[in-house]
């Protein structure tokens, strides 16, 4: 059985609503509880770039049919420890998570960012993300995190 298979055999059943991803884009298999609960997450690495997406689905929404707020932020903090990992091969812990929401993601729609490394400075690292839905800006992130000492498994 592949690493695809056992995440997948793993997974949640497919939630109404649930589509393929964008071309790129796989799942995100290294998810841990909270990830497998929220998701379905996806990620497509791109040389140094960092992308991960997912589609709004109906337990994502708060009563007005968008987006949670708070399911907003934990996407751009797993997005920013990602771009963090990568860079570092070190875990992530996130020291500061600044966010500002500048637009919507309605249910169904498929919301991707893109996480970036902006400055390291020994084991504390400087990033930041966007978060769109098609053209639109719909959060922006700035963190402040630290590569911890242990290497992360996985």
């Amino acid at each position: 059985m592949t690493e695809h298979d056992e995440f997948l055999q793993n997974f949640p059943p497919e939630p109404d609503g649930y589509r393929l991803p964008p071309a790129g884009f796989t799942p995100h298999l290294s998810a841990g509880g909270y990830s497998r609960h929220n998701g379905p997450f996806y990620q497509k690495l791109d040389g140094r770039d960092n992308y991960r997406g997912f589609y709004v689905l109906d337990r994502h929404c708060n009563s007005m049919g968008i987006a949670h707020g708070g399911l907003l932020v934990s996407f751009a903090d797993a997005l920013l420890g990602m771009a963090v990992y990568r860079q570092t091969r070190k875990a992530p812990l996130t020291v500061r998570l600044t966010t500002d929401y500048t637009a919507s993601a309605k249910r169904g729609d498929w919301v991707e960012g893109k996480g970036q490394v902006v400055e390291v400075s020994d084991d504390v690292i400087f990033v930041s993300a966007l978060i769109y839905v098609g053209e639109t800006n719909v959060l922006s992130a700035q963190g402040l995190f630290k590569a911890q000492a242990r290497d992360l498994q996985g």
